[in-house]
């Protein structure tokens, strides 16, 4: 059995069981509305290199943040941080 073929037979297991699979994009549209502010320079060798996402300079970010709708830079959260506050 090759990798594609396993994959399938998880998924229908986990469909069987009544779980739900999504695709990625999906899964990220369902998520709350997040904020990540992320830093200027990398000091992982798996970071993410991405942009700001109201400056558009450059940040980095650990993998597991790619689920945050929204990724800023220091800069721009300094410059108005209330705008991020959790409304709760």
């Amino acid at each position: 059995m090759n990798a594609n073929e396993r994959l399938k037979a998880i998924r229908a297991k986990l469909e069987e069981a009544g779980v739900k699979v999504l695709p990625h994009d999906e899964y990220v549209a369902g998520l709350p509305e997040t904020t990540c502010v992320c830093g200027p320079d990398t000091y992982f060798s798996d970071d993410v290199k991405a942009k700001c996402d109201i400056c558009g300079g450059r940040i980095y970010h650990r993998p597991y943040n790619q689920a945050a709708k929204k990724k800023i830079c220091t800069a721009c959260f300094i410059k108005n941080p209330a705008q991020f506050e959790d409304p709760q």
